[in-house]
């Protein structure tokens, strides 16, 4: 469903007034919607179910940019982008996955700034937080792919901040987390 939403407000906004009322309506109560499971996401106390909620709302949550985009809602699109630069480091699991989800939503010919570069350089700002402040000790046969990953990940982004497309971005960071460790490259 969330795939078909900046279709849907494109070709209601196309129409006429009615229409275009009609799609302000419904990106307002995608919003809504989404805005609230990500709140209850963030709120939970266990951190691989809050990675997990949110990793999983980043498909609408680009929906809802590109469909913002489509009908030329820059309100909506400064709220989201307000919204997510105001949280904790937890939503940058929303917002890798939301980058992710650009690249696919990208095929149907959707602008290429939808909000996707604001999200990109607020990712790349909280990577760089992250690697900055001191690791924990790794335990015995742990892996030092997270931290790998993450500092590759926040170079490819800031290769792209100069108004990325979604695609670009979501190549990058795939790219960019391949290399740094193999591992990243498993399916989940």
């Amino acid at each position: 469903m969330a795939d078909q939403l900046p279709g849907l407000c494109a070709g209601l906004h196309a129409g006429h007034s009615v229409g275009a009322v009609a799609a302000q309506r419904l990106l307002g109560l995608a919003w809504e919607w989404i805005g609230q499971d990500i709140e209850t996401a963030l709120v939970s106390s266990r951190p691989s179910y809050r990675d997990e909620e949110l990793t999983g709302l980043g498909k609408p949550l680009a929906s809802v940019l590109t469909a913002a985009a489509a009908i030329g809602a820059g309100s909506t699109l400064d709220t989201v982008s307000l919204y997510i630069r105001q949280q904790e480091d937890a939503v940058t699991a929303l917002e890798m996955s939301a980058l992710r989800a650009a690249a696919e939503l990208r095929r149907d010919g959707t602008p290429a700034d939808a909000g996707f570069g604001g999200l990109a350089v607020d990712c790349a700002a909280r990577l760089r937080a992250r690697l900055a402040h001191p690791q924990r000790a790794p335990a015995t046969g742990q892996s030092d792919c997270p931290r790998a990953v993450a500092r590759a990940t926040c170079a490819a982004l800031s290769a792209c901040s100069g108004r990325p497309g979604p695609a670009d971005i979501g190549v990058a960071a795939r790219q960019a987390a391949q290399a740094a460790c193999p591992l990243s490259d498993r399916r989940r």
